[in-house]
């Protein structure tokens, strides 16, 4: 059954679906066949990963489901939900700052389908679709209280999907920027200095990004392997996985908590739109599981920033923190499996 809440001022439904069937390659003509990850029923629900081919353009074909019960959801009784409502998908790239949006085609009574193409000169990293519906129209009869009417209101939405753009960007799920390079050879005066690290997390951007050192040929290849088949290597990539995690989500804690301002029109401690607001309030509910609300959460973070003692009791916190972010027992057995090999 389709899912509709209220979300002043009008109702939206957030199950929409969008299926990628298709990638081509434009510049060769030949279909991509592209490994696609279920990701779980978060706010990304699958990942494609592009990095592993070589194109300069790709057309990506996507086809979407908008049924009858959806319509009724979101428009008044007798409002014709062909001539009031357009289906589309949303394109964005955090890195590059790309930001499109291309319209669906009716296919069937209750199926959208179209086809986009994207140039990789405009990609970094991660680019992510989203399907939604929006009003095409103002609504100018009165009545029927809780429906959108403004022109490009948004009625429905549905889980985005990830594009993996870089094949640097598969080990590790959204959010954190990742790539390899050799650091031996890399432009970072610390990453040459330092040719036998493993990874590096460099917050002198935008945007944190975790460098993978690519002259450990065997740890690339394995991280590359989404699938692979032997259970010491699912172990050993469970492992390395959880390890880099784990400290690159520490490093993050610890820069965006320096991060943290007080406001002076508010007077009350302000942390910076962006990356350092995700990861505090990705950890939040494992650092202060004692507090119901996020409100509450954030208010306990900023006392224990602002006293030496907080400050000591925060790092147990975050140690146990990562740990249930990082390790908990999926991971954990994960590692194990290959224990008795």
């Amino acid at each position: 059954m389709p899912k509709a809440q209220t979300f002043a001022p009008w109702h939206i439904v957030d199950d929409l679906h969008l299926n990628v069937t298709k990638f081509r390659n434009v510049d060769t003509n030949d279909p991509m066949p592209v490994v696609m990850t279920e990701l779980g029923d978060g706010s990304v629900h699958r990942a494609y990963d592009l990095g592993r081919h070589s194109w300069n353009r790709v057309e990506i074909h996507v086809t979407l489901e908008f049924s009858h019960d959806q319509r009724r959801d979101v428009l008044p009784p007798g409002e014709d939900a062909n001539a009031a409502l357009k289906p589309l998908v949303s394109i964005r790239c955090s890195r590059t700052k790309l930001r499109l949006a291309r319209t669906l085609e009716q296919a069937s009574e209750q199926k959208w389908e179209g086809s986009f193409v994207l140039e990789r000169d405009a990609l970094l990293g991660v680019a992510r679709i989203k399907p939604m519906i929006v009003r095409t129209k103002r609504r100018t009869r009165s009545g029927h209280r809780g429906f959108a009417r403004e022109l490009g209101a948004i009625v429905a939405e549905g889980p985005a999907s990830d594009l993996r753009i870089d094949e640097s960007a598969s080990p590790f799920e959204g959010g954190l920027y990742v790539a390899w390079e050799d650091f031996a050879t890399s432009n970072d005066p610390f990453r040459r200095a330092h040719p036998d690290l493993l990874y590096d997390v460099d917050v002198d951007w935008s945007e944190p990004r975790l460098m993978l050192n690519k002259a450990f040929d065997d740890v690339h290849v394995l991280l590359q392997d989404e699938r692979p088949t032997s259970s010491v290597a699912k172990s050993t990539r469970a492992a390395i996985l959880a390890h880099v995690g784990s400290a690159a989500l520490g490093h993050l804690f610890h820069a965006a908590a320096t991060d943290v301002f007080d406001d002076e029109e508010s007077g009350e401690r302000t942390v910076p739109d962006g990356w350092q607001e995700v990861v505090l309030r990705r950890l939040v509910p494992h650092l202060y599981p004692e507090h119901s609300s996020q409100h509450g959460r954030m208010n306990a973070l900023f006392d224990d920033l602002s006293t030496p003692d907080g400050r000591r009791s925060l790092e147990r916190r975050l140690a146990s923190a990562l740990q249930s972010d990082q390790l908990d027992a999926k991971v954990i057995r994960a590692i194990m499996v290959g224990a008795g090999s």
